[in-house]
């Protein structure tokens, strides 16, 4: 890496304003039309999603104790009626699930998963999935 991607990428991390590594991806996700955030509040880089996406008044829901629920009553409807991304920071079992359910229900799959790989992610799942690639014939819930 030269010195100015190093710079870049630093400047671009600290303006983030939370130690996540994902966060330069999820800022530009969270500027996107119909985009909608999926977060663990029991993961501290899920807690930063939910901040920055507040902060850019993105609608952000927890994952709760039923991720198949809040699928079902919440995202897929979303999803449904925006076909934008779906992004999160989530428990790699909660992501799992939700991929199944996608990939089930509309077809879609991640457009960029695991964005970030570091030792305090260990476990978690960071992602963005674009909504636009959904079949058009599925319907969701």
């Amino acid at each position: 890496m030269n010195r100015r991607a190093f710079m870049t990428r630093s400047v671009l991390l600290a303006a983030a304003g939370c130690p996540g590594c994902a966060m330069p991806a999820f800022a530009r996700a969270i500027r996107t039309p119909g985009a909608i955030a999926v977060y663990d509040p029991t993961l501290a880089h899920g807690r930063a999603l939910a901040e920055r996406a507040a902060s850019g008044g993105l609608p952000a829901f927890g994952t709760g104790d039923d991720i198949g629920a809040l699928w079902y009553a919440t995202l897929a409807p979303h999803v449904a009626r925006t076909r934008g991304l779906l992004i999160g920071v989530t428990r790699r079992s909660d992501y799992f699930v939700l991929t199944q359910f996608m990939a089930h229900t509309t077809g879609a799959v991640a457009s960029r998963s695991d964005i970030c790989r570091s030792p305090e992610s260990a476990g978690t799942a960071h992602f963005i999935i674009d909504c636009a690639a959904c079949r058009a014939t599925q319907r969701i819930a």
